[in-house]
């Protein structure tokens, strides 16, 4: 626990989000396709279909043709398939030295893990 907290406050110290110093999460969920895992991501601004695949580690002409070629417009929701088999547990491993980040959020003073985790849908067990 001192080690999240040491980590929280080093991110707030030099203006880094927790989530970027942290494991990769998937956007909003993950569907099973076949088997096969499938992330729904909602492109922020300035999102490429390259930089999904780096993120995903996946071939971006993977993303372009399992979404039809759709342009990417910030708030749209694309499907990134990957060639992982689908399971509860399973996480996408970022490739090697990317750090990256899904949410960013600026601990205020009094507020701990549990109420973090409540505001965002997840676990004090997945902020780790």
């Amino acid at each position: 626990m001192q080690k999240l907290y040491t980590l929280l406050f080093l991110s707030i110290l030099y203006n880094i989000s927790a989530s970027k110093a942290t494991v990769l999460k998937d956007s909003i969920g993950v569907e099973n396709n076949n088997g096969k895992k499938v992330v729904i991501h909602k492109i922020e601004p300035k999102e490429t279909y390259y930089s999904l695949g780096r993120k995903y580690n996946v071939s971006p002409k993977d993303i372009i043709s399992y979404n039809d070629n759709r342009s990417l417009t910030p708030g749209i929701t694309v499907k990134v398939p990957t060639q992982q088999p689908f399971n509860t547990s399973s996480r996408i491993s970022p490739s090697q030295n990317t750090v990256t980040t899904s949410n960013t959020h600026t601990v205020k003073a009094k507020e701990n893990l549990g109420q973090i985790a409540l505001k965002y849908g997840t676990t004090v067990a997945e902020l780790k």
